[in-house]
């Protein structure tokens, strides 16, 4: 499996790494010290995203109380040209290394036997994903860590010095475990590296995998407190009179999901047009800036405003603008049709301006629609939906038809909240909006492109 160098004499910890290694070529099985290097890479993915998450709050709440920003709101206009020209700078300066749209860089690597990444890549995505997002972006961290984790287990396996086989299905599993830690979903990492990598692996694979994930969710679990992302209480179970409902929903979300990749996919075609680098900042900066000050939830992840959806309190949404202050149901619904509408546009101009990631927004957005559909129902229908139980259900409905990955939106969000007394009503939404977008691509031929996937 490995090929260690026996002349290498080493001190310190790497001479003690180098000598483990030769004693293992000997000693141990396979399979078991693939599995070892998947709980190392498990480890440093799981620690990697606690640091993103820790250098993105810091970031943030420097912002919120800088004065400049207190005393003149409307300076946040300008927010998102700084981050995105500080990434930019350190892209190009620093790394000199193309650190966006890291979920498809990762799956491009593995297609093309380039799994030799470099060290630069563990942390870099790291500092520019939190730059992105601190500063103003509207995106979600995933793609960057996914790739910090691929590089942690690339260079494990050119630490160890493994053949490329065992490289190669290292970089899934980092892959796989920056997903599970970033968003504390074991089994969510599990089918990101099925789903959208689409890494063939075998037992040993497999095994090492589970472990990975496994690994690295437990310790992101544990620096961050023992605390899920989001709160959720349903104030219902699910019963079978929720069944066409839920069907709606999955439509209605399957729908939007095509609006959504069409909206990103033109948004990026547009920043593709502009050859200078500084020109595609401002331009991308321009237009995040104004829809941050217009609908202040886009400002980063979003998972604040996620929460709000989940646990009631929908109506304090924006609460920070005053266009937005006292809330009736009328003006939520103007509110959250708004940000479905604008969620893409932001979220790919963050994309092409800085460093971010594409899953986070799926969430946010399923959210909002979720939450729009049970109150236009309750309103239109008079009807008694539970409108957290429908904004957990959209956030599986988005993710599923705008990435086309349902099995890992279905265990995502049911990670996320913690209740898997929801799994059958998330199936449902999440398969039926996935199955909505293939019949509607395929009949209208839409060319529908997953939100992952980018055109350059």
């Amino acid at each position: 499996m490995q090929q260690p160098d026996s002349t290498l004499q080493a001190k310190g910890l790497r001479g003690w790494l180098s000598r483990w290694a030769r004693w293992d070529a000997e000693h141990m099985a396979e399979k078991w010290f693939l599995v070892f290097l998947s709980t190392i890479v498990g480890v440093g993915a799981g620690v990697s995203a606690w640091l993103m998450r820790w250098l993105i709050g810091i970031i943030t709440k420097g912002v919120f109380h800088c004065p400049l920003f207190h005393n003149w709101p409307w300076m946040i206009i300008f927010l998102p040209i700084a981050g995105f020209g500080l990434t930019a700078w350190f892209c190009r300066k620093l790394v000199k290394e193309k650190l966006e749209y890291g979920c498809e860089r990762i799956r491009n690597s593995l297609h093309n036997h380039q799994f030799k990444m470099s060290w630069k890549l563990i942390w870099s995505p790291i500092v520019t994903c939190a730059t992105t997002l601190g500063l103003g972006g509207s995106a979600g961290g995933e793609g960057p860590i996914a790739y910090s984790g691929a590089a942690i287990g690339s260079n494990v396996g050119k630490y160890f010095m493994l053949q490329p086989k065992y490289i190669r299905i290292l970089v899934g599993i980092g892959g796989g475990a920056g997903i599970a830690a970033i968003f504390k979903a074991p089994l969510g990492g599990v089918f990101f590296t099925l789903e959208i990598l689409r890494m063939e692996v075998s037992s040993i694979a497999a095994i090492g995998l589970v472990v990975g994930c496994l690994t690295s969710w437990a310790v992101a679990y544990h620096l961050e407190g023992c605390t899920l992302d989001v709160a959720f209480s349903p104030n219902i179970e699910y019963t079978i009179g929720m069944f066409p409902s839920l069907i709606l929903l999955g439509i209605a979300c399957g729908m939007y999901s095509l609006y959504y990749g069409y909206t990103m996919h033109k948004t990026e075609h547009l920043a593709g047009k502009m050859p200078r680098t500084w020109v595609r900042v401002l331009v991308m900066g321009a237009i995040v800036g104004p829809m941050i000050y217009l609908f202040p939830d886009l400002y980063g992840e979003g998972y604040g405003s996620i929460g709000k959806a989940l646990t009631g309190h929908a109506y304090t949404l924006c609460n920070q603008q005053l266009l937005w202050s006292h809330l009736d149901t009328t003006k939520l619904m103007i509110l959250l049709l708004g940000i479905s509408a604008v969620k893409a546009i932001v979220t790919a101009a963050t994309n092409s301006g800085g460093v971010a990631g594409e899953f986070t927004p799926t969430l946010f957005v399923g959210s909002m629609v979720g939450l729009l559909f049970a109150l236009c129902s309750n309103t239109w229908f008079d009807t008694e939906l539970e409108l957290g139980s429908y904004a957990l259900c959209g956030m599986a409905g988005v993710m599923a038809g705008g990435v086309q990955a349902p099995l890992m939106a279905m265990f995502i969000v049911v990670e996320i909240c913690g209740d898997f007394g929801m799994f059958f009503p998330i199936f449902l939404t999440a398969t039926i909006s996935y199955l909505t977008t293939i019949i509607l691509n395929r009949k209208f031929k839409l060319h529908f492109i997953p939100a992952f996937l980018h055109m350059k």
